[in-house]
């Protein structure tokens, strides 16, 4: 309202204007409360899934050192054997980890559409090319 509106009404109209406005700031005061929480939850989730990620990369690195480091040339076969059955165990354990959280989270809600050819107008001019060999 302008300043000129203000002056027309009289003092039980601007109470409930006041009412009003008051009414109308307290509930985006809720919203705005509500909108911070769900930052500083999203916050805390986001740093929590990269100290997962950095620990599941960390220790997928050291598994890969293990397996195709020097120091895997060096054991008997049956040692080596027993250590390549470890290792993948807890290299598929690791990615089926990072799997289940790529798929507890939606990247984008909408589906993507394969693209489709479309047939080219009639009314388009044709030409006929041919080639010869030769």
């Amino acid at each position: 309202m302008t300043q000129v509106d203000l002056n027309k009404l009289d003092a039980e109209q601007l109470r409930n204007l006041v009412a009003q406005l008051m009414g109308s700031a307290a509930d985006q005061e809720q919203q705005l409360q509500t909108l911070q929480q769900r930052t500083v939850t999203a916050e805390q989730r986001n740093r929590h899934l990269e100290a997962v990620n950095a620990k599941l990369s960390h220790e997928l690195l050291l598994l890969r050192r293990l397996k195709f480091g020097k120091h895997s040339e060096k054991l008997s076969p049956l040692q080596q054997s027993l250590l390549e059955d470890i290792i993948d165990a807890d290299t598929s354990a690791i990615e089926q980890e990072w799997a289940d959280q790529i798929k507890d989270e939606p990247i984008s809600n909408k589906p993507k559409a394969q693209p489709k050819r479309v047939a080219l107008p009639p009314e388009l001019p044709r030409k006929k090319n041919t080639s010869r060999a030769g």
